[in-house]
C-alpha cells in the first residue's frame, strides 16, 4: 500500500481534510531537508545543529494527484529528559496523534549499528497504530 493509499484510508467521513503525514526520526537524520524537498520550496530551517527544529510545521503537497498535509517534526531523542528534549517530544506527540501516516525518517548507518534501539523509538511514537513508512538517508 502506498503512503497516498494509507492517508487515504484515515481520512474523516465527507474527505474534505486532508490526510497527515508526519515526518518523525531522531535529531539531524533528515527530516527537515525531505520536508523542503517534498514540498519543493525551502520553509523549513535545515542545519548540522540538533534540536534546530523544535515545533512541528506544516505544508500542503500534492504528489501524483494526491493532496495531502506534511508535518516537520523535531528530531526525537529518546535518552533525553527535560528542558528541549521533552517539548520537542510532546510536539512530536501531538503530530503522531492527528497523523494518518508516519514517515519515518533514519539514518542507514543507525539502523545498521541500532537496529534494537530504533525499533523502541519506532514503539514509542507509533502506539497509536498508525501506517508507518520508513525512508532510510545516508550509507
Amino acid at each position: 500500500m502506498s503512503t497516498a493509499e494509507a492517508a487515504k484510508q484515515k481520512r474523516p467521513a465527507g474527505g474534505h481534510t486532508p490526510p497527515v503525514v508526519a515526518i518523525v526520526g531522531r535529531p539531524n537524520v533528515g527530516k527537515s531537508a525531505l520536508f523542503n524537498r517534498m514540498l519543493g520550496r525551502r520553509q523549513a530551517l535545515v542545519e548540522d545543529i540538533p534540536g534546530t527544529t523544535r515545533d512541528r510545521l506544516y505544508g500542503d503537497v500534492s504528489w501524483r494527484g494526491e493532496r495531502f498535509r506534511i508535518v516537520d517534526t523535531g528530531g526525537l531523542d529518546p535518552e533525553a529528559e527535560g528542558g528541549y528534549p521533552e517539548l520537542i517530544r510532546r510536539q512530536v506527540e501531538l503530530a503522531v496523534a492527528e497523523a494518518s501516516v508516519l514517515l519515518f525518517v533514519v539514518a542507514l548507518y543507525i539502523v545498521r549499528l541500532f537496529p534494537n534501539e530504533i525499533l523502541s523509538l519506532v514503539r514509542t511514537i507509533n502506539d497509536l497504530n498508525s501506517p508507518l513508512v520508513f525512508f532510510t538517508v545516508g550509507g
